[in-house]
């Protein structure tokens, strides 16, 4: 093992693991088709699943200021949904709306020859989010969001009065 320096390319957090994760949502909300917008909210949730009452043990810890990582992981997931399109995982759509996103047959295969708990954790989440969020429109999503950050330690703070949604 050599020693880490700044040109180590990382897969935390990374298009490859933000496609994975939402390669597991998309699968779980098979058929329907969703937006970045969307997958960026729900890619929150999923890997900070506790901080919604009732959620299951978040994957990633939750550090203070977690919120910031919305405006980096909408920059890092559209290249990690490219990717897992370009290896025809996830299917890419355009309309009057843009793009939405929807998982393949190939994407659920490759999902179930995958063997680690990191894997088997996010599916499980995936499910969970299928389940609590599945069925709410984006902008229900996205008010919920919003409601809450106060109680998550107000890192969504910035999006407040800015017109932007996390």
């Amino acid at each position: 093992m050599g020693t880490l320096d700044a040109t180590t390319s990382w897969v935390f957090n990374s298009p490859v693991e933000l496609g994975l994760r939402s390669l597991c949502v998309l699968v779980e909300l098979d058929p329907h088709r969703h937006d970045l917008q969307r997958l960026v909210l729900l890619d929150y949730l999923l890997v900070h699943s506790a901080d919604v009452d009732g959620g299951p043990e978040s994957i990633h810890p939750a550090v203070p200021q977690r919120g910031a990582e919305v405006l980096v992981r909408r920059a890092m997931l559209e290249p990690g949904l490219a990717l897992y399109a370009r290896r025809g995982l996830v299917s890419v759509t355009m309309d009057a709306n843009g793009f939405s996103y929807g998982a393949t047959d190939r994407g659920g295969c490759f999902l179930d020859s995958l063997r680690s708990r990191y894997v088997e954790a996010l599916r499980s989440r995936a499910s969970w989010i299928a389940a609590s969020f599945g069925e709410l429109e984006t902008s229900e999503i996205t008010r919920y969001v919003s409601s809450e950050l106060d109680r998550w330690g107000g890192q969504f703070a910035e999006y407040r009065g800015s017109g932007r949604t996390p």
